[in-house]
């Protein structure tokens, strides 16, 4: 008898195994990773119309005077740009940005630009301003928050377009060629108090297009600017509602130039009779 049980108890062992053995196993699911977002330092922003209204030739003039030298409006509808009364640096008021919201209003680019100004080849651009930022809505950092910059626009086969964007110190180049460190440092991020950025640079004989107006890499004359601030997250783009105000900003063309040891008045007058000689 007790063999008879051994083998039977052997015998469903075998029939155990044999059962795990074919039946269907779980199927274990790939894993899928989702990659962290690269940093964007150049957004693709609107190109706009370019029309000399100033005359950027007069010496030791400021022709980013805030709000005068501004439009406080962009496009048609509603508006995210206001002046405020109640946060401010030493100004009046400052500008405020609010956020930008799809199909509310146009100004998907989450910024405030002045008119155009001329400009010459070999001209010394300086361009500065005082910027405070509010909290992320989305805890954002990296390349995000407030920041200054120069739209350039020129000549190329008988057409005035925009030609590229300044969107760091003026020292590390212009996009496409723009240090992605400089890019980075020219940002005031989230969470930051009253600080200035500045903008020095030289305007060479032609700059390259970044395909925003002219065609990409033609080589273009460049004729004016129209300076910008702007809010901007290369994740998240102008959907953030953190908030950002502007004040102090300055715009000098050559302001090096004025001569040592001499009254400004008087060195800009010495300068005008040289350069219409």
């Amino acid at each position: 008898m007790r063999a008879v049980t051994v083998a039977t108890a052997l015998v469903a062992v075998c029939l155990l195994l044999l059962a795990s053995a074919f039946s269907p196993q779980p199927v274990l699911q790939a894993q899928t990773l989702t990659p962290a977002p690269l940093p964007t330092p150049t957004p693709q922003r609107n190109s706009q119309p370019f029309t000399i209204i100033t005359e950027g030739t007069i010496m030791n003039t400021n022709y980013a005077v805030l709000p005068d030298d501004w439009d406080l409006t962009y496009g048609s509808g509603p508006q995210i740009i206001y002046l405020d009364t109640s946060v401010y640096r030493s100004s009046p008021s400052s500008i405020r940005l609010e956020k930008h919201v799809a199909g509310v209003d146009v100004n998907s680019a989450r910024e405030v630009n002045t008119a155009g100004i001329n400009i010459n080849v070999g001209d010394r651009l300086v361009f500065s301003g005082y910027m405070k930022t509010g909290t992320s809505e989305f805890g954002d950092t990296g390349y995000c928050g407030a920041r200054i910059g120069i739209d350039f626009y020129g000549t190329y086969n008988g057409t005035t377009k925009r030609i590229t964007g300044l969107q760091s110190d003026g020292a590390n180049g212009i996009y496409p060629n723009e240090s992605a460190a400089a890019i980075l440092a020219h940002y005031v991020a989230w969470g930051s108090d009253w600080t200035q950025r500045t903008i020095d640079y030289t305007v060479p004989a032609t700059i390259m297009a970044d395909g925003s107006g002219h065609p990409q890499g033609a080589m273009c004359v460049p004729i004016g600017v129209i300076l910008w601030l702007q809010v901007w997250s290369s994740t998240y783009g102008s959907t953030d509602s953190g908030l950002a105000y502007f004040d102090d900003t300055t715009f000098y063309i050559n302001p090096e130039e004025e001569a040592e040891g001499l009254p400004v008045a008087v060195s800009s007058a010495l300068l005008m009779l040289m350069r219409n000689r």
